[in-house]
């Protein structure tokens, strides 16, 4: 799968990646009409981190996104803090949960 995917054609399924999403006190009003299951799979904080610096790889290839340095310092500042903030509001907010992935 690319950084942007279009398809001509309308999805049965798909599946958004992200915690923000389900990180508010409400899911997004203007997605929440669209979703049918809000799904919290529990990652490690180590594998999550691991996974974003290889998603990054791909920007980098495309001249795009953080640099690793720029990166490690947002996921510090940043994402770790806004994660660590809102997990219990993210799995409040879940339909379903997926623990021990």
């Amino acid at each position: 799968m690319g950084l942007i995917e279009i398809t001509p054609y309308c999805v049965d399924i798909l599946i958004l990646d992200g915690w923000l999403l389900g990180s508010y006190e409400k899911p997004i009003d203007y997605i929440q009409p669209f979703l049918d299951y809000l799904i919290y799979v529990e990652c490690s904080i180590p594998t999550a981190k691991k996974r974003r610096f290889e998603r990054e790889k791909e920007f980098q290839s495309k001249n795009l996104g953080f640099s690793n340095v720029e990166l490690e310092e947002f996921w510090n500042s940043v994402i770790l803090p806004l994660f660590n903030k809102n997990q219990k509001a993210i799995i409040k907010n879940s339909n379903y949960l997926v623990f021990n992935f």
